[in-house]
């Protein structure tokens, strides 16, 4: 059994068998999202992700709605948190850039000091 099925595994046995949902998403976290067919960057790829993420998204959105947040609130919160991931993730390679040129510049003073 792997780390992720041992440490998930006791929630099966808590969500019952009148929660197909949570049951459900239990699967999909144990088997994992469906990984790219391509190495190539284009739109093809970016359909077949949002593909691959849908079942994990609409689960995760039904338990929201589940535990009592309205559909609406949901789709909000879901949507901001795609949008601060983006913004994170541009912030990182910006992060990565600037020490990249850092480096590159103490390298040449230390070359020429």
């Amino acid at each position: 059994m792997t780390d992720m099925a041992h440490d998930i595994a006791p929630l099966t046995l808590m969500c019952g068998k009148d929660s197909k949902d949570r049951i459900a998403m239990i699967e999909l976290l144990l088997d994992g999202i469906e990984a790219p067919h391509s190495t190539v960057d284009n739109a093809d790829r970016i359909l077949r992700c949002r593909d691959a993420l849908t079942a994990a998204f609409k689960a995760l959105a039904r338990e929201a709605e589940q535990a009592g947040w309205s559909a609406d609130e949901t789709g909000i919160a879901l949507f901001l948190i795609a949008v601060d991931h983006m913004k994170t993730r541009e912030a990182d390679r910006r992060m990565d850039s600037d020490i990249h040129r850092a480096n590159a510049a103490a390298g040449r003073q230390f070359m020429h000091g």
